[in-house]
Parts: structure tokens; C-alpha cells; sequence
């Protein structure tokens, strides 16, 4: 990770995580603990007007995943969130690389 991307003005790495559990794993949660049948379902239980293909891509995702992989990645963000908080006493910038590299190992190949 290049330190410039962590340490870029007022964006800090708890903000980074932050940024990360509210924008890129929240749509997934309802989506992943509803039996949806379509993107209309899905777009309807994620309260998305117009458009339903940000749904489908979410709905994709979640059936990729899988809820115990979904679990375990919102379980690895929280615990980030945390250790850049000052839980463990490592810098925030290899906090961020083994949550990237756990977060990977997750993905399906």
C-alpha cells in the first residue's frame, strides 16, 4: 500500500475502515440475510429506487460469498476498526494490509 493513499489529508485509515464497513459491506448485510428471488426483491429490501442493477451486482455478490463469508469479512472489518483505534500496537498502515489480505482470502476464486 502506498503511504500516500493512508496517510492523504484529512482521510485517515480509521476513516478508511470506517468508509469501507458503511459503503461496501452495509448493502450487502440485508441482502445477505433475506431470501430474495430477483434484483426487484433485492433492490426493494436494500430501499433502492429506479435502478435495479446496483441490486443485481449486490445479489451476485452475496450468492459469491455466501452468509458465513459475509459474516466473518463484517467480523474483519469491525476488528480493524478497532485495532486502528489503538487496540493492538501496530502501524495503521499494516493494520490495513493484513485487513486487505484477510478480506482477499475471503474472495472465491
Amino acid at each position: 500500500m502506498k503511504p500516500r493513499t493512508v496517510n492523504a489529508g484529512p482521510q485517515t485509515p480509521i476513516r478508511s475502515v470506517s468508509g469501507l464497513i458503511a459503503a461496501g459491506s452495509a448493502p450487502v448485510w440485508p441482502a445477505a440475510s433475506c431470501s430474495v428471488a430477483d434484483e426487484k426483491a433485492a433492490a426493494d429490501v436494500l430501499g433502492m429506487k429506479g435502478s435495479t442493477y446496483p441490486a443485481k451486482k449486490i445479489l451476485a455478490q452475496t450468492r459469491k460469498l455466501g452468509s458465513r463469508k459475509i459474516a466473518r469479512s463484517v467480523q474483519l472489518l469491525a476488528d480493524a476498526d478497532l485495532q486502528l483505534r489503538g487496540t493492538i500496537d501496530w502501524p495503521d498502515e499494516l493494520v490495513l494490509e493484513v485487513l486487505i489480505a484477510r478480506l482477499a482470502a475471503l474472495s472465491p476464486r
